[in-house]
């Protein structure tokens, strides 16, 4: 059993004529959870979900594409927005205040679902807005020891009032987490050493981490484990834009490891080299197919 836990938004977007809007679905934690539906993978949504037109739209997106709702709660907060800008590198502008996402653990994860969660992926805006973001870091408590956890911050400068506070709240995230995975931006933000393999490497040690996955973009994924260190080529693409694409490679990772039966705690400090590479190129796979498409739009596919 996966859970994913992150918003659940509406992606605006301007049209070419600069004067209409399109909107689609969208979100980290739900463009996750949409990709793992589509790669067929036993994953559960946690997140609040407004009884708006749009929070109906979004809770009929999961049902459409095989994500779990036991653990969606609904409410009568409105729907969160999100302007999109520079679709090829996207900027966001957030209308979030008193959303629905932000109130997720309405209902707390019962016993019954924290015995059988074999991943937890925490993401994005629910890592940093209160007051979802000091539930997640409960949760965490709650799962360490007993799942792999999985952070990936998907950091919105915009969004953050005091830098320093949300570095500290990262490090109490690191402290229970087995895999991060963070682009280049995200890591620049977080640390001032422009030494990225040394930077990651103390992290590492320091927070006895699995694994951290750095995205470069253009330039291809990183993996940085204790033992060793694996690069992957990014995938050449026509890129529509780039919405969505750490989300769709972050299930990419965890259909990987799911469908090679590596998900447990036992297992995850042992990946071998040769899986960990073939997890990235099927990362990479599924997120060019994404940035060939408008918004984030994972593809249906199978492991090869």
């Amino acid at each position: 059993m996966i859970i994913v836990s992150g918003e659940n938004l509406i992606d605006v977007f301007q049209t070419k004529n600069k004067i209409n809007y399109k909107m689609l679905v969208g979100g980290a934690g739900f463009n996750t959870a949409l990709a793992l539906g589509r790669l067929k993978s036993s994953i559960y949504y946690l997140s609040n979900i407004s009884k708006d037109y749009f929070g109906n739209n979004i809770f009929k997106q999961l049902k459409k594409n095989n994500i779990k709702t036991n653990l969606v709660d609904r409410s009568d907060f409105l729907t969160a927005l999100a302007l999109v800008s520079n679709q090829k590198k996207p900027k966001f502008s957030f209308y979030s205040t008193n959303s629905a996402f932000r109130y997720t653990y309405k209902k707390q994860v019962s016993k019954k679902y924290l015995k059988k969660i074999n991943l937890a992926y925490f993401t994005c805006l629910s890592l940093y807005l209160e007051p979802v973001a000091s539930q997640s870091l409960k949760l965490m408590k709650d799962l360490k020891g007993k799942s792999i956890i999985f952070v990936d911050p998907n950091i919105r400068k915009k969004i953050i009032l005091n830098k320093n506070n949300f570095i500290n709240l990262f490090k109490k995230y690191m402290r229970f987490a087995n895999i991060i995975k963070l682009s280049d931006e995200d890591l620049k933000y977080l640390s001032n050493n422009r030494n990225e393999k040394k930077t990651i490497l103390k992290w590492i040690k320091f927070y006895d981490l699995s694994g951290v996955i750095l995205t470069k973009g253009k330039n291809g994924a990183t993996l940085y484990t204790k033992n060793f260190c694996v690069n992957e080529k990014a995938r050449k693409t026509k890129i529509v834009d780039t919405v969505g694409a750490g989300d769709t490679f972050s299930a990419g990772i965890i259909s990987y490891f799911e469908k090679k039966k590596l998900l447990n705690l036992k297992k995850i400090n042992n990946i071998s080299i040769k899986d960990w590479s073939t997890a990235l190129r099927f990362a990479n796979k599924i997120a060019s197919i994404n940035c060939s498409r408008a918004g984030c739009n994972p593809p249906k596919i199978n492991l090869v």
